[in-house]
């Protein structure tokens, strides 16, 4: 299960507004959480910088039961974010994968193990062409698509690993 998610901090919170982010949907990711012990509730909070983005975003989320939307540009729902974060009784996740993310060699494994297993054509290309995998997320569902060569492409859900 993809982990690489950081922790939203206030720091990362300054930091993303320095960047034109100002609006943050949050959406409930307690059952996405590998890490997750002991009933914590783990929330996804998705950064915006057009709020009718945000908006739509927000409004997709009809399966989850705790969505909110924050505008730090309203002081009240700033605070309540900042509050949020700081939380020692929740995890909050920020929605972001860095540039140069690598991923840890039990996840790279266990994608060579699917791919060997669901398409024993392309392993064996992998064996023997470069091959790229690209993080990618749909609504907070991860998925990683797999780039060999020059024109294969797989595209596989981190729930089927």
């Amino acid at each position: 299960m993809f982990s690489g998610f950081p922790l939203l901090t206030p720091k990362l919170i300054n930091t993303l507004q320095q960047q034109g982010f100002s609006n943050f949907v949050r959406q409930d990711w307690t059952k996405n959480y590998q890490l997750n012990q002991g009933g914590t509730r783990t929330f996804l909070y998705s950064p915006f910088k057009a709020f009718d983005k945000a908006e739509y975003y927000c409004k997709r989320l009809k399966k989850d039961l705790l969505p909110d939307f924050f505008n730090i540009k309203n002081t009240h729902q700033k605070k309540r974010l900042f509050e949020a974060a700081e939380d020692q009784q929740q995890v909050c996740l920020a929605k972001i994968i860095e540039h140069n993310f690598k991923l840890v060699d039990e996840e790279r494994i266990r994608i060579a193990r699917h791919v060997q297993t669901r398409y024993p054509q392309q392993y064996e290309l992998m064996l023997k062409n470069d091959f790229r995998i690209i993080i990618g997320d749909n609504f907070g569902k991860v998925f990683y698509k797999l780039r060999i060569g020059t024109g294969v492409i797989i595209s596989i859900n981190d729930g089927d690993l």
